[in-house]
Formats: C-alpha cells, sequence, structure tokens
C-alpha cells in the first residue's frame, strides 16, 4: 500500500505542475470593448460623453466639446449634424482613425483635457504569486503622444512601447444618397462598400507580479512627461485606446511569441447550431508541432480536467468550459485559448395574431444540422426546416430533436395562433367559366372586394358579392376580400395646402403610424391647366401609393383618387395602412398644391399615438388635414376560384394499393407501385412521375388498358419520385381522366459502418482492465441506424462492455436504418496480468558492503526489468538485480516485466552510511604534570563516538579523556598512552576510528647535599649532590651566573662577604627540574694565646684560650 501511495502522490505532483503552468486567465473585463460600453465596468475621472453627444445631435448640432470626456464607439456610426451625414464616431466628426479589427471595431477614444486623469482603471481578481503582463494599444488621434503610467494596487508598473505598427484593416462605409439617406437593397438592408486601409497603433507593456494578492485595482494615466510628472496640455491630445489587457501569460505582449494561437471561434458557441459537435482548431503552424506540447483541459476552475493530450485539434460533443494550452520553447511563455460551449436553444416563438400580415414566416433562429431536426406543426401544416408560414388558426408546435444525444437541444415550444382574418375557401367552377359563384363572408361584417391584393380593383363591397366567372376561364382566379369596417378617430391637423403649385406630380410624405388606420380624406389639390385639369373646377385622378420604408420601399397599397382643380379641396382616399413607417407618394396626375418651404424644413404634425408626419420629399408634400379613422382592416386574403374538369369519369376509385407496392428499399435495390384491385377491365390507364408531388410528367411507355382488374408500374428506381396513375373511359385519357392517390418512391442508404473503436484504445488490453467497444457509423451513408451486438457482444446501443477475462474474444455489430443493414467484426486480446511483488524485508546495508542481489517473491515473474529512481547513491544490474551501493540514504528500486499487462512494484532500500574518524591533534610528548587540553577531530568526522585513553602496555582505559574529548593527565604515570575515538556503524565495515600516541616524559629530580660552610679564604670546593637522583645539569650563582660557582659545580668563597650564599643546580632532562641551597661563608680571624702552650694531654684538664684580638680579614 505505502508504494502506491508514493506512486500516486508522484503522478498528482507531476499533474499539479503541468497545470500550474496553464492556469492562464485574462483579469480585466471587456478589454477590448466588443461588448460596448458596460456602465460601471471600468473607472474613469473623465465623463462618459454619450448624453452630451445625444443633446447635441437632437439639436442638428456636432459635438466638438470631448475636452474632460471619453466614449466608446467603433468607426461606423452614420449620424447627421449641421446639415451633414458623417460616418465615424459621434463622439466628433474630426475623429478619424480606426481600430486594429478595422473600422466596426469598438475602441475607447479619450481626450483627457488636463492634468493627470484616471483614463482606465478596473478593480480585477488575479492569481497569487504570478508574473502577469499588463499591455494595451493605443492610437494617437492628435499630438501630442503622452507618457503613461501603470500602478497596480498603488505599485507603479513600468510600461515599455513599441514603435507604431501598421495594420492593414476593413474599412466600412455605407452608400449614401445625395440627400444623405441611406441606400437600401430591395430587402431594405443598407447597403456598404468596403475596401482596405492602413493604420497605426502602439502597444505599451509591462510587467507585474502579484505577490499573495488575489483581487486588485490596475489605472492607467496620462503624463506630460517621461518622469511622469506634469499634467497634460489643455489642447490636442486626443488618443484612443483598445485591447487592455491583465493576464498572467505573455501572449498578448506584441512580439513575444513566434505565434499566436487562436481557436478562430466566438468566446461562446452552440453545439445545437453546430451540429452536435465542433472540431476546436488552435491553428498551432504545422512546423512548431513537433516543438509545442498541448493540453486540453475541462472546467473554468483553478482545477480543471485534463481531457486530452498531444493532439493538436479537439472534437468536442459536449456543453463546459475548454481551454488549450500550448507550451512551446520557441516561444517566450505559454499560450492559452479558453472557449463556452453550451447546448442552448432560445425559440422565441409565442402565440400569434393573424392579421397583417396575413401569413406569418416563423423563424426558429437557427438551421437544421446534422445534431438538431427542427419540425414543425399545426394547422398551418406539417414540415421541418428553419422558417415555417403561418396561414390558420389553432395550436402549434415547434420542436427541436437532438439527433446526437445533446439533451440541451431539445426543446419544445406551443403556441397557438389566432385569426382576425375573414374565412375563406377554395371554391370549384367548372373549365371554360361563363358562371356565377357566390362569395360571402359570414361573420355580419362590411367587407371590400377587389381582383388584386392591392385592393385597387375594386369590384364591390358588403359581407358578399356575386362573382361572374369570365367565358373561357380556366386557371384559377383569385378575388381578395379585405375589413372595410373603420371607426373615427378624428382630423389631423395638417400643412396648409394653398394655391402655389409644387411643379410637380410625384410628391412624398413620411408618416410612421402606430395602430391600423385609414386616412379617410385629405385635403389636396392639383394646378390648373396640369394633368386632366382645366382653367378652375373639376378633378384630376391621382394614384396614391403606400410604401413600406422598412421593407425597401415596397409598394403595399395602392388607390387612385380624383383631386380638385385650381384649389384644394377634401379627397375621398380610404386607404387602409397598418401600423409600421411609410412614405405616401403621388403620380399620375397634374402638378399639385402646397405650401413652399424655401429655407429650413417644414413643420410636422401628429395624432398622439395615432401617425405622425416625420418628413416631406419638398415644401410640405402634397397632403393637408387629414381625416383619420381607426381601421379594422387586416391585410387582404383571397377567395380561390378552382377550375375543375366537369367530364365524365370513371366510377372505379382510383387507389394505390400501398401494402401490395414495394414503396421504400435499400441502396441497389428497385421497387413496384401496384394499383387496388378490381378496376374495371378495358379502361385507359397511364402512369406519372413528379419530383414534387405537384407537377406531373407522363412516364414514357407506362400507358394502355386495364386487364386483370390491376395495374402495376415496374420497376421504380428513382427516390424520392412521386408516382400516381390516371384511369379513363376508352379514349379520353388526356381529356377526362381520374387521378389516383400519389405515393412516393423511397431508397433508403445503406448504413455504413465506418470502424468499431475501442476505449481506451489499445491493442491488447489486461485481464480485469475495464474498456468498452463502440460501433462508429458514416452519417453521411444511411442514418439513424439501431444496433445489435452478437457472438460475445452484448446489447442494442453502439456500445458494448467489452469481456475482461483473459484470452481472445470475438465481436460483431450489425446496424440497422429503415431495415438497410451493415455488420463489422473485431476481436479483442486480453492478456493475463504479469506479477510483480518485491520482498520488502531487505537491507538496510552499509555503503561499504558487498553488492547485495535484491529478491522477489514467489509468483513473480521472472526475466523482468531491474532499475532505481536516481542513481545517486546505488545502481542496479537490469538482468540480475546486483545493487550496487554508492553513497549512503534511500534507493528506490524498481522491477517492471516485460509482458503487455505487466507488472510492476518498488521498494525503497536504505544504505547506511560510513563513519568517518580522523584526528587532528597529532601525537605529543609532555612532561609528568596536570595538563588538560582538548582533541581535535576533522570536520567530517562524525558526532557521538566513544573516546577512550590507556597506557601502551596495557587494555584498561583509565578515564583520562572525557566524553567530549578534553584530556586530562591527572594522576597518570609516566609512559606511552594510546588516545582513541571510535564510532560504530551500522555494522563493522560502516565503524571507524582514530588514535594518536601521547608520551608522558618522567619529571627530573635533583638536591643539593652536604653543603659545606667555609671561610671567604679558603679554596674552591666542589658541591656534591644525591647520586641517587639526576646529577647531570648545571650550577649556577643567585643570578644564574659563574661568578662564585661554574657549571661543573665548583664553589670558589674567596672574595664573598659573611653570610649565606645561593647556589642553583639544574638538571639538563626533557622534564628539567632545579633545586637550590645555600652555602656558609665567614670571613677569615686571627688570634693570639696568653700562653704557648700547644700541645695537651688526651687527659689534660681543660684549658683556656683567650683572644686576645680578633682580626677578620
Amino acid at each position: 500500500m505505502k508504494k502506491s501511495l508514493i506512486l500516486l502522490m508522484g503522478l498528482i505532483f507531476s499533474f499539479g505542475v503541468i497545470y500550474s503552468q496553464c492556469v492562464i486567465k485574462e483579469s480585466i473585463r471587456n478589454g477590448d470593448f466588443d461588448e460596448g460600453y458596460k456602465a460601471g465596468d471600468f473607472n474613469s475621472d473623465l465623463i462618459y460623453a454619450q448624453s452630451d453627444i445625444d443633446a447635441k445631435l437632437a439639436a442638428n448640432g456636432c459635438f466638438y466639446a470631448t475636452g474632460g470626456r471619453y466614449y466608446v464607439s467603433n468607426n461606423d456610426q452614420v449620424f447627421k449634424c449641421e446639415g451633414t451625414t458623417h460616418q465615424g464616431t459621434s463622439f466628433t466628426p474630426d475623429f478619424k482613425t480606426y481600430g486594429i479589427d478595422g473600422s466596426s471595431d469598438q475602441l475607447l477614444f479619450v481626450d483627457p483635457l488636463n492634468g493627470n486623469p484616471e483614463v482606465f482603471g478596473q478593480t480585477v481578481n488575479v492569481f497569487p504569486n504570478q508574473t502577469y503582463h499588463f499591455s494595451f494599444w493605443f492610437n494617437s488621434i492628435n499630438p501630442p503622444v503622452p507618457y503613461f503610467g501603470l500602478k497596480i494596487d498603488g505599485q507603479n508598473v513600468p510600461l515599455i512601447a513599441t514603435n507604431n505598427v501598421a495594420f492593414n484593416v476593413e474599412l466600412s462605409r455605407v452608400r449614401l444618397n445625395p440627400d444623405g439617406t441611406q441606400i437600401t437593397d430591395v430587402n431594405g438592408n443598407t447597403l456598404r462598400d468596403t475596401s482596405m486601409v492602413n493604420v497605426q497603433w502602439i502597444q505599451y507593456s509591462g510587467t507585474w507580479t502579484s505577490g499573495t494578492s488575489t483581487t486588485v485595482h490596475a489605472e492607467l494615466r496620462p503624463y506630460l512627461n517621461a518622469n511622469l510628472t506634469g499634467g497634460v496640455p489643455t489642447s490636442g491630445l486626443d488618443f484612443a485606446l483598445d485591447k487592455f489587457s491583465l493576464i498572467n501569460s505573455c501572449q498578448n505582449v506584441y512580439g513575444a511569441n513566434e505565434y499566436v494561437i487562436d481557436l478562430e471561434e466566438p468566446d461562446t458557441i452552440n453545439l445545437c447550431e453546430l451540429g452536435g459537435d465542433v472540431l476546436l482548431d488552435p491553428h498551432v503552424p504545422s512546423g512548431q508541432q513537433n516543438n509545442a506540447t498541448i493540453t486540453w483541459y475541462e472546467g473554468e476552475g483553478d482545477n480543471p480536467t485534463q481531457i486530452d493530450a498531444g493532439v493538436f485539434t479537439k472534437t468536442i460533443s459536449s456543453p463546459g468550459y475548454y481551454t488549450v494550452c500550448v507550451d512551446d520553447p520557441d516561444n517566450a511563455c505559454n499560450q492559452v485559448d479558453n472557449i463556452v460551449v453550451i447546448e442552448e436553444v432560445e425559440l422565441d416563438v409565442s402565440d400569434l395574431e393573424l392579421c397583417s400580415p396575413a401569413i406569418m414566416e416563423l423563424d426558429a433562429g437557427m438551421n437544421p444540422n446534422a445534431g438538431v431536426a427542427i419540425n414543425w406543426s399545426g394547422p398551418s401544416g406539417n414540415t421541418a426546416g428553419r422558417t415555417y408560414l403561418v396561414s390558420t388558426a389553432g395550436a402549434h408546435n415547434v420542436s427541436f430533436t437532438p439527433l446526437k444525444g445533446n439533451a440541451g437541444c431539445d426543446v419544445s415550444k406551443n403556441f397557438n395562433v389566432i385569426s382576425l382574418l375573414p374565412e375563406t375557401e377554395t371554391i370549384e367552377y367548372c373549365m371554360g367559366g361563363g358562371v356565377d359563384v357566390d362569395l360571402e363572408v359570414s361573420d355580419g361584417k362590411s367587407y371590400k372586394w377587389a381582383m388584386d391584393e392591392a385592393m385597387t380593383d375594386v369590384i364591390g363591397t358588403g359581407s358578399s358579392i356575386q362573382y361572374s366567372i369570365p367565358n373561357g376561364s380556366t386557371d384559377l382566379i383569385e378575388v381578395w376580400v379585405q375589413n372595410a369596417e373603420t371607426n373615427p378617430l378624428g382630423t389631423m391637423a395638417g400643412p396648409t395646402i394653398g394655391a402655389s403649385s409644387t411643379a410637380n406630380a410625384n410628391l412624398t410624405t413620411d408618416i410612421t403610424t402606430y395602430q391600423n388606420i385609414q386616412i379617410k380624406s385629405a385635403i389636396m389639390g392639383v394646378e390648373s391647366w396640369t394633368g386632366d385639369c382645366g382653367a378652375s373646377g373639376g378633378t384630376d385622378n391621382v394614384t396614391i401609393e403606400l410604401l413600406d420604408v422598412v421593407n425597401g420601399s415596397a409598394v403595399i397599397a395602392s388607390t387612385v383618387v380624383e383631386v380638385p382643380c385650381g384649389s384644394a379641396g377634401e379627397t375621398q382616399i380610404g386607404l387602409n395602412i397598418p401600423a409600421g413607417r411609410y412614405k405616401l407618394r403621388t403620380s399620375g396626375g397634374g402638378n399639385l398644391l402646397s405650401t413652399m418651404v424655401w429655407s429650413g424644413t417644414g413643420d410636422l404634425f401628429s395624432m398622439g399615438g395615432v401617425i405622425d408626419i416625420t418628413g416631406y420629399s419638398e415644401h410640405y408634400g402634397a397632403f393637408g388635414k387629414m381625416k383619420i379613422e381607426e381601421s379594422d382592416a387586416c391585410d387582404p386574403v383571397p377567395f380561390v376560384l378552382k377550375p375543375i374538369d366537369c367530364c365524365s369519369k370513371p366510377s372505379d376509385d382510383a387507389v394505390i394499393d400501398v401494402a401490395s407496392s414495394t414503396l421504400e428499399v435499400c441502396e441497389n435495390l428497385t421497387g413496384d407501385v401496384v394499383s387496388v384491385s378490381g378496376l374495371t377491365d378495358g379502361l385507359d390507364f397511364k402512369w406519372q412521375e413528379s419530383v414534387d408531388g405537384t407537377t406531373w410528367t407522363d412516364i414514357s411507355g407506362e400507358v394502355g388498358d386495364v386487364a386483370g382488374g390491376v395495374i402495376t408500374l415496374t420497376p421504380v428506381s428513382i427516390d424520392q419520385q412521386w408516382y400516381r396513375y390516371l384511369i379513363a373511359e376508352d379514349g379520353n385519357i388526356e381529356t377526362c381522366a381520374k387521378e389516383s392517390d400519389s405515393v412516393q418512391f423511397i431508397i433508403n442508404s445503406l448504413p455504413l459502418i465506418d470502424s468499431i473503436g475501442l476505449t481506451p484504445f489499445k491493442s491488447i488490453y489486461c485481464e480485469g482492465e475495464v474498456h468498452v467497444l463502440e460501433a462508429h457509423v458514416d452519417e453521411a451513408a444511411g442514418y439513424p441506424v439501431t444496433y445489435e451486438w452478437k457472438l460475445e457482444g452484448l446489447g442494442l446501443d453502439s456500445v458494448t462492455d467489452g469481456i475482461t477475462t483473459s484470452g481472445i474474444h470475438n465481436y460483431k455489430v450489425v446496424v440497422d436504418s429503415k431495415g438497410c443493414l451493415d455488420s463489422m467484426s473485431i476481436d479483442v486480446d486480453v492478456a493475463v496480468n504479469e506479477s510483480a511483488d518485491i520482498t520488502d524485508t531487505q537491507g538496510p546495508w552499509c555503503v561499504n558492503d558487498n553488492s547485495p542481489i535484491i529478491t522477489t517473491e514467489s509468483g513473480t515473474t521472472l526475466g523482468g526489468d531491474w532499475s532505481v529512481e536516481f542513481t545517486d547513491n546505488g545502481t542496479i544490474d537490469a538482468a540480475t538485480g546486483e545493487l550496487t551501493l554508492i553513497d549512503s540514504g534511500d534507493v528506490k528500486i524498481y522491477y517492471k516485466t516485460k509482458g503487455a499487462c505487466f507488472g510492476i512494484d518498488s521498494v525503497v532500500i536504505t544504505i547506511e552510511p560510513a563513519m568517518i574518524v580522523d584526528f587532528v591533534t597529532t601525537d605529543l610528548n609532555f612532561c609528568l604534570k596536570d595538563t588538560v587540553f582538548q582533541l581535535d577531530l576533522t570536520p567530517t568526522t562524525n558526532t557521538g563516538g566513544r573516546w577512550s585513553c590507556r597506557k601502551s602496555d596495557e587494555s584498561v582505559d583509565n578515564g583520562a579523556v572525557n566524553a567530549t574529548g578534553s584530556f586530562n593527565s591527572a594522576g597518570l604515570l609516566d609512559g606511552d598512552y594510546i588516545l582513541k575515538y571510535a564510532m560504530d556503524g551500522f555494522n563493522t565495515a560502516c565503524s571507524d576510528s582514530d588514535s594518536i600516541t601521547i608520551t608522558i616524559n618522567p619529571l627530573d629530580t635533583a638536591e643539593i647535599i652536604n653543603l659545606p660552610s667555609l671561610c671567604n679564604s679558603d679554596p674552591a670546593i666542589q658541591l656534591q649532590l644525591n647520586p641517587s637522583l639526576t646529577v647531570t645539569g648545571t650550577w649556577a650563582d643567585s643570578l644564574g651566573g659563574t661568578t662564585y660557582i661554574d657549571a661543573s659545580g665548583l664553589f670558589d668563597p674567596a672574595g664573598l662577604t659573611d653570610g649565606q650564599v645561593m647556589v642553583i643546580f639544574k638538571t639538563d632532562g626533557a622534564c628539567g627540574y632545579s633545586d637550590t641551597a645555600y652555602v656558609t661563608v665567614t670571613s677569615n680571624i686571627e688570634y693570639s694565646m696568653d700562653h704557648i702552650t700547644d700541645e695537651y694531654c688526651l687527659n689534660a684538664d681543660q684549658d683556656t684560650i683567650l683572644v686576645l684580638s680578633l682580626i677578620h680579614i
């Protein structure tokens, strides 16, 4: 267990090191401003200019007072001020610069005015103890160029700047009419022209270390000089900033890397829109892929999951936050790119009301694809696809069905449709016409009936009409009906239409309506002698068209009105207008009257919440005061008059016998179409085919007479082709035939199994190792499919669990797509697990021991390889397991068998160190006396050893050396002593000792004996020494000289005064000794006696000698 844990911890540590290099995250929010201006997201000491710009433009002025303000916009804005249409940024028309990504690039425009304001600051989250790179791009609009100072949490961060970097970018400009209005296509889309231009930007960057910080504030300020002092000047100094970044990588620093990875996808992608999966490619150049290390992760936090490595593209099929990390030594740092993958369907479908328009096209918001099917159902029809035409009231449904198991794409929504339209129907008439038909809307309301959708060719009013179908009619006829009921809303004041002629019959008035209305009438006039007008009186026919501004000024309604000649008067119009933006355009008559406007613009008029007049093509246009009524009118809808053949057709039921027909086959097979049995023999028949089920053509040669009551078309082989037959009385097949129902012939693609995949992929599995097999089919062939596993495989899914017992296992999968089959087989090898078990109870050994052989337990598979984790302390023979001991410490030893399902085990062996003992103190000699000194060892000597001292001819420790190595000779006799320091190691081979010899020399002793008393007149005398003691040495007087005694000890009293005279004897041995004595010296005495007797007998009496006088010489 211990060995396994060590391995696991090593793996975890290794993964942590690898991933820590890839925990790279941008800290600045919306640093490229692609999300536009987000109030409060970043700090600035300046004023955001939006409200000032809006106010200025509303007053038809241009905004120039940019000082002390900032603004976020691109350079594609189209705005009008001071009578001129401009394109660029509304911050001021003077700013002409484009972003690195072109004119559509969102930029931060800045005019700091003066001082050192904070132009950009943001409080952001960072990782602790990381090196961060702050960068941004700068474009000078008006010089001078400022110096920038950056502080992060109050710490100055030096910035360096690139030279000007040129970018070739796309400039987009709207096409404008001479009057400044935008030119649109027929669908109302603004037309644009694009060109390529060069722009110059400078990048500033700096490096900062986060330390323990996790939340910091970064702020950028402009300065006058490089010392970051002095306020910026009050004039000029306008600039643009973009692409702020604070990231723990250098990947955003221009020029730092050989290449920059880019997934080239939006920040968030939707699998539902992309077919259920997406191939991510960071675009590492092919020439760099052998040099780069790439790793893929899933998860947004600090501990994401590694999902792959070593592959330079990755297919993602489930939602999540994904990161790709590329480590390339050719780059200055690791690079990452992140992407959010979602599965999401936003169905913007709600209950509808059919009125205007009468038919509505709904958009599912995305296209169906390989991963998602979109189906619509309801009374308006059942269909598949992105769009759906709603034409009928009732309950409807739209559903998104995932085809690859993306659960987030499984959405269904019901919506109800209410119709305010009159109920119409298709009415049949006999071909040739000449008959009357009654058309009626039975809801009691009043309607207008016309022969065109624009309701200009009116044929009647009321809830019903009788329509005479013209003679010779053979086609569909549409009679349009529209609600004609209105309710008065009032009269809208309008321009005064005077007697002045505009000299123009074609005028337009711009209007916006807020509800369905009808312009009942308006004051209009036509100039005399123009159009159909004479001198005065009468009317002129003028066409009024309603143009839909939103949809390319398409004409959606028109009417012809009778306008008074010579002077303005009330003109009946009766034009229904839905809510929206329109132009009312006149044409076809004489010159219209108006009131002239020679300078400025004309007044505008409004009926609150109903209609606004918003402009005129010239002067006050053609329409004065208007009577407005609320209209119930929806878009017109048609009654359809369908011609039918009224000839005599057979009474037989013309039906196809689907059960007897073969209408669905697999590839390379054919089918047949069979009629029901019981058809009348002798009837004429022919077969027809169609690609769409609507338009039919005869099949060559497939004609004849019914025989046996059944007709058969065989073979049929065209996929998705429709078939039917016609029967008729003899000779009437071309003029009076009965049509059968139709059927579609379907050829189903054969399914194709591309491969059977193994997860995890291996050529050989080990016994007990879990693995699964998955059949992969070609989705471009027959699809979807069902699965069935055979042989040793089980289940009805695309995957089956692999058998984990040893042996060769056989699997077969059969796929079925609408009865069309394909199969594939595979063999999977599961090998027996080998065993590796190193004997745990080995060692330790001394480093000086002979090389041991590492052993294994019984049952271990032999013939494997031995290895060590590190060779600092030992090496091992890969084949024999002989361990060479190099140095003390632990050696981790591995044994790995050689089979596919190898076993591996490890053990940690301890090598004990060899002890080292060496004296610094050398052999010593000294005299016999109490001596204390410290014995010194080399620094490499192991501590904790044993000290001892013994006489050379003895074996017992005398204790003269204590545990700290201090020697004390007290109590020792002269002689040679062995001083030893010994370290006991793991064993004898690891033990060591060292010793020195100390020689204690005996002390000399000397004694002066038999000291004489001498007269100073006595001759020199040899002084004596104790012969049993040291007798070699030197004599000296009291001063150490030889004034009265020589070195040999000859004492001469001559000349000495009375008293004690010092003599000194000093031995000449290694341990010398000295003795001091005193010789008595007396002056010489002369005496005389008073008698001459100088001889006495031994028995003579005592005599007295009288010294008469003493003479001291």
